[in-house]
């Protein structure tokens, strides 16, 4: 049974870790007694929680939540993510100190596999550091994440049993309470082929642009070439050229008016007169056509099957966490109302920017 990716690891990751920026607890011994790296938030069967820690805690919920906040939440965010960011380093102090106790390790070489991975998805070496600097993180404090992460998969593993799939019976029970999670729009799947426009096309280089498709489509209903290799020898949308020009299911919404309009009232099978675009010119062939309405259950019984099981399966984990916390000595030294007198909300240069624009917007 693995939690890794789906579910522990994902948790973990989300809720992000305790360790601190590289070098953070090695302060020197001479550091002033308002040093966050020293002045303890709260402990955990004796371990510390340090400012320092939840702080970094609080930086990391911060920017995974970045699009979603307000700018006032995020001025406020050292007191909005205060909450959630000690009981978060509470679970996972908890969870290493439970897996050490019985007697979890990691092997080196499972580590570094991880670590490969995750590098293997940046193009070169100088991306992955810049990523991680922007992350306030250094490749030691990684490695530490992805340790305590593959530890805490490894005690889950051990001690929480893997949820049983839900049966034909329970997933349809669920269908039939929560229709708005499977009602879809009208939608089209098609292939087109693009061939642009100049800014400042004249009326004869636009005619000849239309004639050209003309030519093209009557090529293709006479059988001389087919549309598909038609838009990968014609179409100029780097996009779907390479595909043959489709373009596959899309809502009306998701197209250009002009585009979809056309789409939308071709019958499938058949292609479209040319359709002029701020894109370009286009032919489109329409392939099928879905309606509006309701998706089948057959249709999505396997995926409402997974999603109960991973539900059920984080609600063990989760019954698993409190029963650590009810058997673990958990002290809280400074109060929520202690902790917002001590952090200021920040001035706008310091929040985000992003968010500061989408507030001149609205």
């Amino acid at each position: 049974m693995k939690y890794s990716a789906p579910i522990f690891l994902l948790f973990s990751i989300l809720l992000m870790s305790m360790i601190c920026p590289s070098g953070l607890l090695a302060a020197e011994e001479s550091a002033a007694p308002s040093d966050p790296a020293k002045k303890v938030i709260a402990k955990v069967d004796g371990s510390e929680i340090t400012e320092a820690m939840v702080l970094h805690e609080i930086d990391q919920m911060a920017m995974v939540m970045a699009r979603r906040v307000s700018p006032a939440q995020m001025a406020e965010k050292e007191r909005h993510f205060f909450e959630q960011a000690l009981e978060r380093s509470i679970v996972m102090s908890l969870l290493t100190t439970t897996a050490v106790k019985q007697g979890v390790q990691v092997p080196d070489a499972e580590l570094e596999e991880r670590i490969q991975e995750i590098k293997k998805q940046f193009p070169d070496e100088k991306k992955f550091q810049e990523t991680l600097a922007a992350q306030k993180m250094d490749e030691k404090a990684l490695r530490d994440l992805i340790r305590n992460s593959l530890l805490h998969d490894k005690l889950l593993e051990a001690n929480v049993k893997e949820a049983e799939l839900p049966s034909d019976a329970s997933a349809e029970e669920f269908y039939e309470k929560n229709p708005q999670y499977f009602e879809q729009a009208e939608r089209c799947k098609a292939s087109h082929i693009l061939l642009k426009l100049e800014k400042n096309a004249t009326d004869e280089q636009k005619q000849a642009i239309k004639d050209k498709l003309i030519a093209t489509k009557k090529d293709i209903e006479e059988k001389k070439i087919t549309f598909e290799d038609a838009a990968k020898q014609m179409s100029e949308d780097p996009g779907s050229a390479a595909k043959g020009g489709d373009l596959g299911y899309f809502q009306r919404e998701q197209m250009v008016k002009p585009f979809a309009d056309a789409a939308f009232t071709t019958p499938p099978g058949q292609m479209s007169d040319i359709v002029e675009s701020q894109f370009g010119f286009h032919l489109i062939l329409v392939v099928d056509r879905k309606e509006a309405g309701k998706r089948p259950f057959d249709e999505v019984k396997d995926k409402i099957k997974g999603a109960l099981k991973e539900r059920d399966q984080v609600d063990a984990m989760n019954t698993y966490v409190e029963s650590l916390k009810k058997e673990a000595k958990i002290e809280q030294l400074v109060s929520k109302e202690e902790w917002d007198a001590a952090h200021a909300p920040l001035s706008q240069e310091q929040v985000v920017p992003e968010l500061l624009e989408q507030a001149e917007q609205k």
